[in-house]
């Protein structure tokens, strides 16, 4: 039993300090994301899928306005929205702009009206990056603006021939509603969680033996 009890402390203390680990790794990274915010936009020529994340980015060219994406189960300071999500064409490739927030009018089920700019416009978003889509089958009508259930970058660059990376919106540019918030998740907070988590279930286990197996076996030797 000993040895038993002492494998699985010598277990919970090491998944402890792996889940420690990687919570410093990513408070290094967030760190760094959240440092990208605030540095000068880059052009549309320096852009690279999927290694440009959380940086400004100044984009030159017109949206094309017959091919949008409403997102639903969206919210902004708890009420209930859209998400208008539409194809820019650029001189480098199309980019998929969140342009924002938009409320629930009268009813959910009823597709927000809204206007799109025509022409050639400059805009300025955040480069944000998803490494998790879900599957969404509404993604499958044929009809625009697709109202789909949840935010699947992918499926909406294999239906415009976007890049998979998104870029929010930032207010006072052409086309932009109600700027989502710009939130990096934070993951270190997560795994420090599961350190202590990992850290007492140790603890409990040692507690178990010595009230089960030392503390009960010296009262019944007394």
């Amino acid at each position: 039993m000993v040895v038993l009890v002492g494998l699985v402390v010598l277990t919970t203390i090491s998944l402890s300090l792996w889940q420690l680990t990687k919570g410093f790794e990513k408070h290094t990274e967030r760190t760094d994301y959240i440092a990208r915010l605030y540095e000068d936009a880059i052009e549309q020529s320096e852009y690279q899928e999927h290694e440009s994340a959380y940086r400004q980015i100044q984009l030159r060219g017109s949206y094309i306005t017959e091919r949008s994406f409403v997102v639903g189960y969206q919210r902004h300071n708890q009420l209930p929205g859209h998400w208008i999500v539409t194809p820019f064409r650029t001189s480098v490739g199309i980019f998929l702009v969140n342009r924002g927030w938009l409320p629930i009018r009268q009813h959910f089920l009823e597709t927000p009206e809204f206007e799109t700019p025509e022409g050639t416009v400059e805009i300025t978003g955040v480069i944000w990056t998803h490494k998790r889509f879900q599957s969404d089958k509404s993604y499958d009508q044929p009809d625009w603006p697709k109202r789909v259930k949840r935010l699947n970058l992918k499926l909406m660059a294999e239906i415009t021939g976007a890049y998979e990376d998104e870029i929010r919106l930032l207010a006072d540019n052409p086309g932009a509603f109600t700027p989502i918030q710009l939130l990096v998740e934070n993951e270190p907070a997560m795994h420090w969680g599961y350190a202590f988590q990992w850290l007492l279930i140790g603890g409990l286990v040692v507690s178990a033996y010595w009230f089960f197996y030392i503390r009960r076996g010296e009262v019944g030797n007394e």
